[in-house]
């Protein structure tokens, strides 16, 4: 993955890349009640932490859009409207791809380097 002042501290993890950094920026989302967790299980199995705003988060985030309203378009047009409706597994692939070398401890990763060359063959 390209640093471009996002999290340096990215690691292999059981599930592709981490960054310890990121899950203690999560843990203080949550502990201040800007955001919501919910576990689910995926289609493949997998039980997986959802994330969402609360109101009180949409609230600081609508703030940030007055405050800040290029930065905050740029986001929601590069991230959010990108990913946030992807299925699960495309954006694993698309993380996995472009971050091979995070991928090493992962124990999904054959899954998700199969899904890609199943995507990749021409139906029989």
């Amino acid at each position: 993955m390209e640093q471009h002042g996002f999290y340096s501290d990215w690691k292999s993890g059981k599930y592709g890349p981490f960054s310890p950094s990121m899950a203690d920026d999560i843990d203080l989302l949550l502990r201040q009640g800007l955001i919501e967790k919910q576990t689910v299980e995926s289609a493949a199995g997998y039980t997986l932490d959802s994330f969402r705003a609360t109101p009180k988060g949409q609230s600081r985030v609508e703030g940030m859009r007055k405050q800040y309203p290029k930065q905050v378009e740029m986001i929601q047009k590069s991230v959010v409207q990108k990913y946030a409706r992807a299925p699960l597994m495309s954006l694993l692939h698309d993380t996995y791809f472009r971050a091979p070398q995070y991928t090493t401890q992962s124990e999904i990763a054959g899954e998700i380097f199969d899904l890609g060359k199943r995507r990749a063959s021409p139906d029989p």
